[in-house]
């Protein structure tokens, strides 16, 4: 989960430098687009895709909330209904997932004889 968050936000930071780059290429231009079907090129262009943030489901949500409250994995499973961690998996934001594991080894006991 870890390296999927990670590569997640790497790959979105990544995309917002090649929007950024667009933007400035086509606002450093000495003209204006000469057509509508060149505007609209510009404009495609400047677009970014949309991250998982912004793609946040009901279940996310759910999710998200239980995890600020303290809860792990299995708190997560039980709140939104997916009964399996393979669903959760696949179908929750990877970043959520870090914190929950964050969180269960945060409230995981000490081993005896460790002080």
């Amino acid at each position: 989960m870890r390296r999927k968050a990670k590569e997640q936000a790497v790959r979105e930071r990544k995309e917002a430098r090649r929007a950024k780059a667009v933007v400035r290429e086509i606002t450093s231009r000495p003209r204006r687009a000469r057509s509508d079907y060149e505007l609209w090129l510009d404009e495609n262009d400047a677009r970014q895709p949309l991250t998982r943030a912004d793609l946040h489901s009901q279940n996310d949500d759910t999710a998200a909330r239980v995890v600020a409250n303290g809860g792990g994995i299995q708190a997560v499973i039980d709140a939104t209904d997916l009964r399996t961690l393979d669903n959760v998996k696949n179908l929750i934001d990877p970043a959520i997932l870090r914190r929950a594991y964050d969180n269960d080894l945060l409230r995981k006991p000490e081993p005896p004889g460790r002080t």
